[in-house]
């Protein structure tokens, strides 16, 4: 039977293959690179424009000749300003020679005391051809990408704890594995087995949890539009970022009506605006004390579901109320400033509205109002 420690690293080896997987499935040219800026990971698509460097490889050396400025300047004040940084470059395929304008993205993979590494994005500035029986506006592919984007920041700042999660549940795991042993061979009852093999079976759904966690934050709004109930929505979300609640010490007080009308629309969508609400209320509260989040829902005569994410920080500055939903309106030291205004933009596509309170004594409030679900919709989801 192997032990816990080769337990372990067996389970973040299987997290680095599922990490791998996930990036695989994305459509852009995808590359985590560790803060010395040498490869760890690389995608499909990156691969076949760039060729494939071996693990290890330095950045500087790799696209050096290949693209133009140098990359490795953009990785290096990326996690030197714990800040994503954009560029258009110029860079040569692999596979034909062919030179084409690309937009650059380098997003740092935070952690709370320092960058972790680094995450690499091209993507091609033209147009895309769609499906032809989807009717998409460019405004709203380009929506996808930022979303997208930023969904892959926010799982590099939760990456930092997704090793130290999984290893809780596969110690346990291993502990309660060895009790077993010792307790078949002293010919213990049966009834004391069955209890230490159930214990051994929360574990594992409990790691499976934390990993499923970590695959829903990373993908790219696949979930189809459709009817669902908001409150799993919300109880996913509050999954996600429970353990920055737990690092930052916020109370998280959650509320909802026993009956709500559904909603129509996609899930992954609403999620992510709910991850920004949610993150933005905990990182207000970091010079507070007490620190408490409150997640209402209510509904107002079954034509509105409505979600408010509440801290009991400082507020928001009057002056500040109309431009927090600027794109690149920021007062983080780190981060892109995209955050409430792809979520506003959602929110929108979804035929709701999002909009902001404060109160310099009660702290700050963002509304999420979105239609409730009609018998039009359903038709339309079946």
């Amino acid at each position: 039977m192997p032990s816990a420690d080769e337990a372990i690293d067996d389970s973040v080896e299987v997290a680095r293959q599922q990490l791998q997987l996930l990036a695989d499935i994305s459509d852009p040219a995808i590359a985590y690179l560790d803060t010395q800026r040498r490869f760890e990971i690389t995608n499909k698509a990156f691969k076949r424009r760039f060729g494939e460097p071996e693990r290890g490889t330095v950045a500087g050396d790799f696209f050096d000749g290949i693209c133009s400025p140098d990359v490795d300047q953009y990785l290096q004040r990326a996690i030197e300003r714990r800040s994503a940084l954009s560029a258009q470059l110029d860079c040569t395929a692999s596979k034909d020679s062919s030179t084409e304008r690309l937009r650059l993205q380098a997003v740092p993979h935070l952690t709370p005391d320092q960058a972790a590494g680094v995450f690499l994005v091209f993507e091609e500035l033209e147009t895309r051809a769609l499906p032809s029986n989807r009717e998409t506006s460019d405004d709203d592919e380009e929506d996808e990408r930022m979303v997208h984007l930023q969904r892959m920041a926010k799982l590099g700042e939760m990456a930092a704890g997704l090793a130290h999660e999984v290893r809780q549940p596969l110690a346990a795991i291993g502990n309660y594995a060895n009790a077993l042993t010792r307790m078949l061979r002293a010919g213990k009852s049966g009834e004391d087995v069955i209890s230490v093999v159930s214990q051994i079976g929360e574990q594992a759904k409990r790691a499976d949890h934390i990993v499923g966690n970590a695959r829903s934050m990373i993908g790219q709004g696949a979930d189809r539009v459709r009817v669902f109930d908001i409150r799993r929505v919300i109880d996913d979300t509050l999954g996600l970022v429970e353990r920055r609640a737990r690092q930052l010490d916020v109370d998280i007080r959650y509320s909802t009506p026993s009956e709500l009308p559904e909603v129509y629309g996609n899930p992954a969508q609403i999620e992510q605006i709910l991850v920004n609400l949610m993150t933005n209320a905990m990182d207000s509260m970091t010079d507070c004390n007490p620190r408490v989040m409150r997640v209402e829902i209510d509904s107002t005569r079954a034509k509105t579901v409505r979600v408010r994410v509440r801290d009991s920080g400082c507020g928001i500055p009057e002056d500040r109320l109309s431009s927090i939903f600027n794109a690149f309106d920021t007062s983080k030291s780190s981060g892109m400033g995209m955050g409430l205004s792809i979520s506003r933009a959602l929110a929108e596509r979804h035929g709701g509205q999002l909009w902001a309170e404060t109160d310099i004594s009660d702290g700050a409030s963002f509304v999420l109002e979105l239609p409730a679900c009609n018998d039009d919709d359903v038709t339309e989801a079946e």
